[in-house]
C-alpha cells in the first residue's frame, strides 16, 4: 500500500502548494468584502456539486475497482449520463442560490453555471483516470488545473479585477485541464448499475449535500449577520485550511481507498488494511496539522496579508482543528458505513450535525462573533464523527489502531518541542525565512524518531531499497 502513495502524492503536494498561492493572488486583487462574496458563491457552488455529481463519483469508487470488465463500463456509462441529466436542475438552482442571496448578476450568474459545468466534468474525468489507473494523464491533469488556475487568476484579475473574473479564471483552469483527460465515455443507461447507485449513492447524495453546506454554513451566517469583512478573513483561513489539509488527506485516500474496497468481501483483511491505512494516514496529517498551526502567523503575513491578522492568529488553529476532524471523518471514520452498505445512515448523520450547527450560531453568533463560529463549527464536526463512528460500531464494524499511532505521536511531541526552542532562540525572522526553517527543521526532527522507532517498517523499507540498489 506504502509504494502507491508515490503514484499521486508528488502531484497532491504540488497541487496543495499551488492552492496558497491561489488564494494569495485572489486576495491580492480583490478586497476583503469581495472575498467574502466570492466564498459565499463558492459555497453555493460546492453545494450543488456535491448533490448533482458528486455522490456518483464517491458510488464508482465503491464500486468500481472490484467489478469486471462490463460493469466497469456499465457504472461509467450509467454515471456518464446521470451526471448530465443532473447538470440542469443543478444550474437553475445557481440562478436561485444568487437570486435569493441578493449578488445575483447577468455576468455571476455565466460565470458561477461555466465553473459549476467544468468543475463537475473535470472531477468526474480525472477520477475516472484514477481508478483506471491511469497515472500519466491523472498527473497532467491535476498538474494543468493547478497551474492554469494560478497563472490565468493572476492574469485575468490583473486585466479585470472583480468577482466574476475570478470565478471565470477558475472555470477556465477546470476546462484546460479537460483536454488533457479525455476518456472515451459512453452514454448509455443501464438498469441494472442505475439500480446499484441509487441503494447506494443516494443516501451519500443527501449527506453530501448537507455537509457540503453545513460545513460551509457559518460563512453565510457570518455574511449576513456579521459583515463582509469579517465573511473574508474567515473564508480565507477556512479556505486555506480545507484546501491543505483536505489535499494531504487525499494523499492517502487518493490511492490507498480502491485498494481498501478490494477487500470488502473478506473482513479480516479488509480490518488489517484499514488498520494500516489509519497508520499512514495519521503519520502525513497529524504532523502536517501541527505545523500548519505552528507557522499560521508568518505563513497568513506571507500568502494573504497582516490585515487578515485582525481577528488574530488562535482563529486560525480554531478552524484547522475543525477542517482535520471533519476530514478524519471523511477518509477514515465513514468507511465503516461505506464496507457495512449501510450508507443510508449518512443523511441521518449530517442531519444532527447541520442541526446543532444551525441552532448554535442562531443563539450565539451576534455575541461570540468570528470566533463563536468557529467554535460551532468545530463541536459540529466532532458530534458528526462521534455519532458515524457509533453507528458502525453498533451494526459491527471495527476500528482497529496498533503501536504506530503512538509512535506518530510521540515524534510529533519532539517535533513541537524543537519548533518551539527555535521559536524562543529565533523569535524576530522574517516570515517567509520562518516558514522555510521551521518546515525543513519540523520535518528532520518528526522524522528521526520515526525512523529510530521504525514506525510503519519505514527503516525495513528504506534497507530493503539500499539493499536492492
Amino acid at each position: 500500500m506504502i509504494s502507491s502513495l508515490f503514484k499521486y502524492a508528488p502531484v497532491q503536494v504540488f497541487s496543495s502548494l499551488c492552492l496558497f498561492a491561489l488564494i494569495a493572488v485572489q486576495t491580492h486583487f480583490l478586497s476583503i468584502e469581495e472575498y467574502g462574496i466570492l466564498t459565499i458563491i463558492m459555497v453555493f457552488i460546492e453545494g450543488i456539486r456535491a448533490i448533482s455529481s458528486q455522490w456518483l463519483i464517491v458510488t464508482l469508487l465503491r464500486y468500481y475497482p472490484a467489478s469486471d470488465i462490463t460493469e466497469k463500463a456499465n457504472l461509467v456509462s450509467t454515471t456518464s449520463v446521470m451526471t448530465l441529466v443532473l447538470a440542469i436542475p443543478a444550474l437553475i438552482t445557481i440562478f436561485i442560490a444568487l437570486y435569493v442571496y441578493e449578488i445575483f448578476t447577468v455576468n455571476m450568474l455565466c460565470s458561477s453555471s461555466l465553473l459549476l459545468l467544468m468543475k463537475v466534468a473535470y472531477m468526474y474525468r480525472v477520477e475516472l483516470c484514477r481508478l483506471d489507473e491511469d497515472i500519466d494523464k491523472y498527473r497532467k491533469g491535476v498538474l494543468v488545473n493547478s497551474i492554469s488556475s494560478i497563472v490565468g487568476s493572476f492574469l485575468i484579475l490583473y486585466i479585470w479585477p472583480s468577482i466574476s473574473s475570478a470565478i471565470f479564471s477558475l472555470a477556465l483552469s477546470n476546462l484546460l485541464a479537460l483536454f488533457f483527460l479525455k476518456n472515451e465515455l459512453k452514454s448509455k443507461f443501464e438498469i441494472k448499475s442505475f439500480k446499484a447507485i441509487i441503494s447506494y449513492g443516494l443516501p451519500i447524495m443527501i449527506s453530501g449535500g448537507i455537509i457540503a453546506i453545513g460545513s460551509r454554513l457559518d460563512r453565510l451566517f457570518i455574511g449576513k449577520f456579521i459583515g463582509l469583512e469579517e465573511t473574508g478573513i474567515y473564508s480565507a483561513f477556512s479556505n486555506t485550511l480545507m484546501g491543505i489539509i483536505s489535499l494531504f488527506f487525499m494523499v492517502i485516500s487518493v490511492p490507498l481507498y480502491p485498494e481498501l474496497t478490494k477487500s470488502t468481501n473478506n473482513t479480516s483483511e479488509l480490518i488489517n488494511k484499514h488498520q494500516h491505512y489509519l497508520d499512514v494516514l495519521v503519520a502525513i496529517t497529524l504532523p502536517s496539522l501541527l505545523g500548519i498551526c505552528f507557522i499560521a502567523e508568518p505563513l497568513i503575513k506571507v500568502f494573504l496579508s497582516q490585515e487578515y491578522l485582525n481577528q488574530g492568529v488562535e482563529l486560525f488553529w480554531i478552524l484547522a482543528v475543525s477542517v482535520y476532524i471533519l476530514n478524519f471523518k471523511m477518509h477514515y471514520i465513514d468507511h465503516g458505513l461505506q464496507f457495512l452498505d449501510k450508507t443510508k445512515y449518512f443523511p441521518f448523520v449530517a442531519f444532527v450535525s447541520i442541526l446543532v450547527n444551525i441552532i448554535l450560531l442562531s443563539l450565539t453568533l451576534r455575541t461570540l462573533g468570528v470566533y463563536g463560529a468557529a467554535w460551532i463549527i468545530l463541536i459540529s464536526n466532532t458530534i458528526g464523527l462521534i455519532l458515524a463512528m457509533f453507528i458502525a460500531l453498533y451494526f459491527g464494524y471495527r476500528y482497529r489502531f496498533g503501536s504506530n499511532i503512538a509512535k506518530v505521536i510521540l515524534s510529533c511531541g519532539i517535533m513541537l518541542v524543537a519548533l518551539l526552542l527555535k521559536e524562543a532562540l529565533f523569535p524576530n525572522l522574517e516570515s517567509w525565512i520562518d516558514i522555510i526553517i521551521s518546515v525543513c527543521l519540523g520535518v528532520l526532527v518528526y522524522s528521526i524518531p520515526m525512523f529510530i522507532l521504525n514506525a510503519l517498517k519505514i527503516k525495513d523499507f528504506l534497507t530493503r531499497i539500499v539493499v536492492m540498489r
